[in-house]
This record gives structure tokens, C-alpha cells and sequence, in this order.
């Protein structure tokens, strides 16, 4: 029961891939709920089995801000 424990959470609780400071310099931005956003749909998409590295983090968050931008103008 505790290894099932264990690896259940292991893919509850995917590696941090960036950290909110690494998404501000990374994509120019100021801190603010954003970056708590984008660091949840990389986790998302980690669980998913979309995201498995930090370049692939990386460029989800991009896709996301640049469509987050063009729909507000930004």
C-alpha cells in the first residue's frame, strides 16, 4: 500500500520544471497572478503527459502568454 501511495502522488506531484521566478526573466513579466496560472498549466500539462521537460514548459508558456496578449490587446 505505501508503494501505490507513493507512486500515486509521484504522478499527483510532477517535478518542478520552472519556478515563477525563471517564468518572470524568461518571458519579461512582472509578478502577479499570471505566472501562478501558467506555472498551474504546465503542472496540468505535465499530468497530462504533454510537458516532460523544461523546454517544453518553456514553450507552453510561451503559446499561452502570446495568446493571452493577443486577447487582451497587450
Amino acid at each position: 500500500r505505501l508503494k501505490a501511495d507513493s507512486q500515486r502522488a509521484t504522478r499527483e506531484t510532477p517535478p518542478v520544471l520552472l519556478d515563477g521566478h525563471e517564468l518572470q526573466t524568461a518571458l519579461n513579466l512582472k509578478p502577479g497572478p499570471e505566472i501562478g496560472h501558467l506555472l498551474e498549466s504546465i503542472r496540468n500539462a505535465q499530468l497530462a503527459g504533454t510537458v516532460k521537460t523544461r523546454k517544453d514548459a518553456l514553450i507552453l508558456a510561451r503559446s499561452l502568454e502570446a495568446v493571452r496578449c493577443s486577447l487582451t490587446g497587450r
